[in-house]
């Protein structure tokens, strides 16, 4: 099993009830039940054990990979440099963060923010602020 975090244990209150009670069954139950556990960061690993009681050796830390070059792409269709966020608008997301985080680097006209996922709480409180900062298409 694949466990990229579990932000519905540590802060639950940026999850649905229905969504964190069912999280933590099906993911406590794969925890105990897996022959083994690949955690994407030590952190992760950490949370893994304080929550599930899994004993470390079974739990084994794998971040996830890089290109050796990273290199800049360009889609013919985009002539400027994309930044894109594919994620739940969620709170626990901080894609309020990037937002502001883009209107501060005044790139606008020299980027592009596309940001896509399933709707989420936040989706409302997204859409306002990006009017309020200006950054609508």
């Amino acid at each position: 099993a694949v466990i990229h975090d579990l932000a519905f244990l540590d802060r639950p209150a940026d999850f649905e009830p229905r969504l964190r009670e069912h999280l933590t069954r099906w993911v406590g139950h794969t925890c105990r039940s897996a022959e083994s556990i690949l955690a994407v960061s030590a952190f992760t690993k950490s949370r893994i054990l304080h929550h599930f009681g899994i004993p470390d050796g079974r739990v084994r830390v794998i971040h996830h990979g890089k290109p050796e070059r990273t290199v800049a792409a360009r889609s013919p269709k985009a002539p400027l440099p994309t930044v894109l966020c594919v994620s739940a608008f969620e709170p626990n997301k901080n894609q309020m963060v990037l937002l502001d985080a883009f209107a501060r680097a005044a790139v606008q006209g020299q980027a592009h923010l596309v940001m896509a996922g399933r709707e989420g709480r936040s989706l409302a409180a997204l859409r306002a602020r990006t009017a309020e900062l200006g950054l609508e298409r």
